[in-house]
């Protein structure tokens, strides 16, 4: 008889056990840690001192632009991001220019040009693109110049 009594309670406190489980894979709804859902080609790109332009690619689709740091933190994202539109106001590129680079998303490709470093400085930006709660970002540097490099 008692343990009729204690059977409902047993029962509970099992449901209410696995329910609450930290492993239970159903009540996850973030990034699953460790995988990567943008897949770009390169995450590091460096260029010369000359002008030049390269292209990450991207294997998977539903990413975009999330900011554009220049050097030492300044982001101009709003000021220098411009936008193609298609018949229907659909974005299709996401362009941002800024004095000495540009940066265009062209559907899974990031293409990237800059100009000529005659600063002697190195210059760096950095691309953070988002793809839902996934966050992933290429370092570019471009190497000051040394010497005259001809036109």
């Amino acid at each position: 008889m008692k343990i009729l009594k204690l059977l409902p309670v047993l029962i509970s406190a099992a449901l209410i056990t696995v329910g609450c489980s930290k492993n239970n894979e159903d009540t996850w709804y973030g990034p699953t840690p460790g995988v990567d859902y943008i897949k770009l080609s390169q995450k590091e790109v460096e260029f010369d001192a000359a002008a030049g332009s390269f292209v990450v690619t991207a294997e998977l689709d539903g990413w975009w632009i999330l900011q554009i740091v220049v050097d030492k933190g300044e982001s101009f994202m709003d000021e220098y991001l411009h936008f193609k539109l298609d018949e229907n106001n659909q974005i299709i590129d996401e362009i941002f220019e800024y004095e000495w680079f540009t940066v265009e998303k062209k559907n899974l490709e990031i293409h990237i040009v800059v100009l000529q470093n005659e600063t002697g400085e190195d210059r760096k930006f950095y691309i953070t693109v988002q793809s839902g709660n996934y966050f992933n970002t290429i370092a570019v540097t471009q190497r000051g110049q040394t010497e005259h490099i001809p036109e």
